[in-house]
């Protein structure tokens, strides 16, 4: 089976805090756009060539449990091993409240499920290490087995980007663990630009202890060509919340 694409969720622990208060939005104006403008500025829904982008909720309970029992998610994700109800559970509070209050600027995090027209869960792709005050944030992603090789990634990644590019962020980065050679193919597919290998990072494991890592680094910026394409995007999209 080839390497699973997957990438970020890396470096910062998921709890960890990040720049800024919802007390006040505008510590770090960037070019006039207040900090918590960039936050809201993701959409709840994304829509994107027949797949849906939103919130997770307690219907993806289910699918993203049994998701997680691939070993080939936590060899490339922070995603812990094993993965049960009280993980996923975790995980839901976490995501639901990214979603609860989009004004809310120390949100680090915004994870997405992917679903298909038949509603059913196809992978998790988010922004992760949002950093409004620099206008940068980091895309991380993993995906079901069946749903590999068939194009869905390379879409979610495009949507995604888009709304990041859209919401005002100047620098996207992704992270990809050496070896992960699907992952690097689709960030390349979409538009990324390779920079090099970040050696001997330090990881905290999300079930304890930590380890050094070597990570390529991708980025897109925005005035790499792919960038302006994407940005210019017409994206369907909407800020209903059904958590």
């Amino acid at each position: 089976m080839p390497p699973v694409p997957v990438v970020g969720w890396l470096r910062r622990p998921l709890g960890s805090p990040s720049v800024g208060t919802a007390n006040n939005p505008s510590a770090h104006p960037i070019d006039g756009l207040q900090v918590f403008d960039m936050v809201d500025a993701f959409p709840n829904q994304i829509f994107h060539n027949g797949l849906l982008l939103r919130c997770p909720t307690e219907r993806d309970l289910g699918w993203i449990i049994e998701a997680c029992q691939d070993p080939e998610i936590p060899r490339y994700t922070r995603v812990p091993s094993p993965y049960t109800e009280v993980e996923g559970r975790e995980f839901l509070s976490r995501a639901q409240q990214g979603f609860s209050d989009g004004a809310d600027s120390t949100i680090e995090r915004r994870p997405y499920v992917v679903l298909d027209e038949a509603d059913a869960g196809l992978g998790m792709f988010g922004f992760f290490r949002v950093a409004p005050e620099r206008a940068t944030l980091e895309v991380g992603y993993w995906m079901t087995q069946p749903a590999r090789g068939k194009g869905v990634a390379t879409q979610a990644l495009t949507a995604l980007t888009i709304a990041a590019l859209q919401a005002g962020y100047e620098r996207i980065e992704a992270e990809v663990l050496l070896g992960n050679d699907a992952s690097c193919r689709l960030l390349e597919r979409v538009g990324y630009t390779h920079e090099g290998i970040l050696r001997s990072i330090f990881d905290s494991e999300p079930c304890g202890g930590s380890k050094r890592v070597d990570l390529h680094l991708y980025s897109m910026v925005t005035n790499d060509p792919p960038a302006q394409t994407l940005r210019n995007h017409s994206l369907e999209s909407s800020n209903d919340y059904s958590g």
